[in-house]
């Protein structure tokens, strides 16, 4: 069960959206999390259990895939949940995203179903790709 929920943007105004997005899928009332870049994220799931992490592909700092990659080093991480929103992917990044770790990607710009069908896999266990 997803209980806590990190969203990791560089902007304010997209993380707000993914969370909105986020509790109309059904993940309304459980616990968010927010980060402005890859870096300030790995120190909050490093402090903490996260069931989900919703990042952006392109941030300052530390970007997207560097945080999957970290991510995916960390013990405390490995049942974690990863959803990349970004409007970056394509089917080559998809692929190279999913061999890292990510568990589903979402194409920006997001609307209130964005997240439904991907939420809807993950709460049921079914995540294969």
């Amino acid at each position: 069960m997803i209980r806590s929920i990190l969203i990791v943007d560089d902007s304010g105004v997209s993380r707000r959206v993914v969370q909105h997005c986020l509790e109309y899928s059904g993940l309304k009332g459980r616990e968010f999390v927010q980060a402005a870049n890859g870096a300030l994220a790995l120190e909050i799931i490093k402090q903490r259990a996260v069931d989900l992490l919703v990042t952006d592909l392109s941030m300052p700092v530390m970007d997207g895939p560097a945080l999957v990659e970290a991510v995916a080093k960390l013990p405390n991480a490995k049942d974690m949940k990863i959803i990349v929103a970004t409007s970056l992917a394509s089917g080559a990044w998809e692929v190279d995203l999913t061999r890292k770790g990510v568990t589903a990607v979402v194409r920006k710009p997001l609307g209130n179903d964005s997240f439904t069908a991907v939420l809807a896999k993950i709460e049921s266990g079914r995540t294969t790709p």
